[in-house]
């Protein structure tokens, strides 16, 4: 047996009308049951109209309980046969954003339950309300993170487009050439030929052979030429397209991880590096803007190599001795820096990572795991 919504007790009034019903359901209630020259004055003070509505037996009070009934027929469907102490063992479980509104209406519409446990649970809607705020908070926080890290991949995004644009219109225009070239020596071939068949003097046609020669040596130098530059453009191109591909790929996962986490952990569960010093060595030296911000936005202190130890090797190994971090990507690594890296972090005790793939992904889910121990 449950109680009508008219019955319940007057503790739950507020919070059944605030979480409970949506801003929108309950606009939609007011332009249903009240008159429009009434509206303007209701919506004024909304939230104690609803109360005052649902307290008594009237249509709003049945259209309210048959509303929330079918919104959290799922909740009430596996909850409702439960004896009142198995409910409050259960309530806990109903603390969180998805579930607390169900958790406020099944508790209001319980016959069951006795006025120290609407305490209790009247306590529990008091302080995870305040909870709620903070998570907001997090929430909000994290959002704006996402969207100011979209934003630069897509800036990044539109900067690789009209370069692979101006380069596809560059390699264009050389094709374009290329087949001009092939034309006029097709055509100073023919001449050639021509020029065998019609004159007689030996010497007239063997002087101007030897010009048409040369010329046609210097048109087929041109056109090696441009076939070499044009074989570096869409090689430039490719490269480009696919630098771009996989850094889109790597964003992507991390963006997915991180709204998977903000829609299921039920506390804030931030992952924090407690300001260590993290040095990435080598890696892609056009993506260390986006590895600083990894990091920070983690909770590290950011320190980079690009890999390269030319002469002088100790300004890796000092960089590697200030770290308490060390990431060192094998795939787009010189073999000296890795030999430096393992040398140094043995030596001072440094914790390092050899990684097979300098991915954003790859170096992101390290970092997490490191900042989760």
């Amino acid at each position: 047996m449950k109680k009508n919504i008219w019955e319940i007790n007057d503790m739950f009034l507020c919070p059944v009308t605030g979480f409970c019903l949506s801003l929108a359901e309950q606009r939609s209630i007011l332009r249903k049951y009240v008159s429009k020259e009434k509206q303007k004055s209701a919506m004024r003070r909304l939230h104690y109209f609803m109360m005052g509505n649902i307290s008594s037996k009237t249509g709003i009070a049945k259209y309210v309980q048959k509303l929330l009934d079918k919104k959290y027929s799922k909740e009430i469907s596996r909850c409702w046969n439960f004896d009142a102490n198995k409910w409050m063992m259960e309530v806990d479980t109903f603390l969180n954003w998805e579930y607390f509104g169900a958790f406020i209406w099944i508790s209001a519409m319980y016959k069951k339950l006795d006025e120290k446990d609407i305490e209790r649970i009247m306590e529990k809607i008091h302080m995870y309300s305040h909870q709620m705020y903070y998570e907001l908070q997090d929430a909000e926080s994290e959002l704006t993170s996402i969207s100011e890290q979209l934003a630069l991949m897509n800036e990044k995004y539109r900067n690789i487009r009209t370069k692979q644009k101006e380069l596809a219109k560059e390699l264009s225009v050389l094709k374009a050439r290329n087949n001009q070239l092939t034309y006029k020596n097709r055509a100073l071939e023919n001449e050639i030929e021509l020029l065998t068949k019609e004159h007689q003097n030996e010497n007239d046609i063997a002087e101007k052979f030897i010009i048409l020669e040369q010329q046609l040596k210097v048109k087929e130098k041109n056109i090696a030429s441009l076939k070499t530059k044009n074989k570096q453009i869409t090689k430039k191109a490719s490269s480009q397209l696919s630098f771009f591909l996989e850094m889109k790929k790597d964003f992507d996962k991390i963006l997915v991880n991180l709204k998977e986490q903000n829609e299921k952990c039920k506390k804030c569960d931030r992952v924090d590096l407690c300001e260590q010093r993290v040095l990435i060595v080598g890696g892609i030296t056009k993506m260390e803007t986006f590895y600083r911000k990894l990091i920070q936005e983690l909770g590290g202190r950011f320190y980079y190599h690009d890999g390269y130890c030319r002469q002088d090797e100790s300004v890796l190994a000092n960089l590697v001795s200030q770290s308490d971090i060390v990431i060192c990507p094998v795939d787009v690594n010189s073999h000296a820096a890795c030999l430096q890296v393992k040398k140094t972090c043995k030596k001072t005790g440094t914790d390092y990572y050899m990684l097979r793939k300098s991915s954003i992904s790859t170096i992101y889910n390290t970092l997490r795991e490191v900042a989760s121990t």
